[in-house]
Formats: C-alpha cells, sequence, structure tokens
C-alpha cells in the first residue's frame, strides 16, 4: 500500500420540489377571489317550495282561507280564496294611453303594450289581508313562459300584505 487512502465518493441525490410557482398562484387566486368578493351582491327570496296540493293540505288545517295569486301569461292576474269562502278575482293588465304620433303630417295612434297592474294587485291583496288578519301566507303561482323577474315582482307585492310567501303550483 502506498498510502493512499482512498476515498469512498457517495453521491446522494436531493431533488428538491420547487413550490414557488404553486404559491404565487394560489396569492393570485386567493387575492382575485377576495377582490371579486366585494363586487357580489347576494340576494335571495325568503320563499318556500312545494305543490299547490301540498300547500293546500298544510294551510287547510292552519288557516280558514287560502290565498292563491296566479299569474297569468296575457299580464294579468287571478286572485283566487279558498276554503270558508271561495271566490276569485281577475285583474287585467293595465293599459297605457295611445300615443299619438304626427309624421308627414300622417296621425296614427299607436297602441302601446299592456303592463302589469301591480297597483290593483296590492289593493286587492291588502283588503284580504284586512278580511282576515290572522292568515300570513299566501301562494304564488306562475305560467311557465312567465318571465322570472315578473313572477318575482308579484312575490314582492304579495309579501307586503302577506309575509309568508310560497312558490306554488308546479
Amino acid at each position: 500500500m502506498s498510502g493512499r487512502k482512498t476515498r469512498k465518493h457517495s453521491f446522494e441525490s436531493t431533488t428538491d420540489v420547487n413550490i414557488v410557482p404553486i404559491v404565487d398562484c394560489m396569492v393570485v387566486l386567493i387575492t382575485f377571489s377576495m377582490a371579486a368578493g366585494t363586487f357580489l351582491s347576494i340576494g335571495a327570496l325568503q320563499v318556500g317550495v312545494s305543490t299547490s296540493a301540498q300547500q293546500e293540505q298544510i294551510t287547510a288545517e292552519k288557516d280558514p282561507v287560502q290565498i292563491f295569486v296566479d299569474v297569468q301569461e296575457n299580464r294579468s292576474y287571478t286572485v283566487r280564496v279558498t276554503g270558508d269562502e271561495n271566490y276569485q278575482v281577475v285583474i287585467p293588465p293595465a293599459r297605457s294611453n295611445t300615443t299619438r304620433v304626427i309624421a308627414n303630417t300622417q296621425e296614427s295612434e299607436t297602441p302601446q303594450p299592456t303592463l302589469w297592474d301591480y297597483g290593483r294587485l296590492s289593493t286587492e291583496l291588502q283588503k284580504l289581508a284586512e278580511k282576515w288578519p290572522k292568515i300570513k301566507s299566501a301562494t304564488v303561482a306562475g305560467h311557465p313562459e312567465i318571465l322570472y323577474q315578473d313572477l318575482v315582482s308579484a312575490m314582492e307585492k304579495t309579501r307586503l300584505a302577506f309575509p309568508d310567501v310560497v312558490l306554488g303550483g308546479f
């Protein structure tokens, strides 16, 4: 032996996972979701959903009458009262006045589109609420072709007289 010491070289494999890009992405996503969350305004309607048969059965046990507001496709409402008294009130659509158009010395009258009669709906529901002050719920039902906004507007008007509004009649 010549006096040399032999060294054993050991090569250890050290693999580091680079998590910096992942952390960067997370910081950006968290910042974006926090910033976007401040611009969101979530409004919720406090309504129940049931079929009209279920609603009639539930309310028949408690209330002397049940009140239904049917939103029709032709922009009219039908307010039905069932129970101790049975009758219905049809609220036709409100029509705005005709507009007179004068163009090139020719006069023509153009009818304006029909509108929902929210005022009369509110009046009829207030009369019912005064007649039966213990009744706190009403069911609003709409035709499948009714716009969502129109159905929500009818529910809001109904809620002014009856605080518990149930969406039903499907």
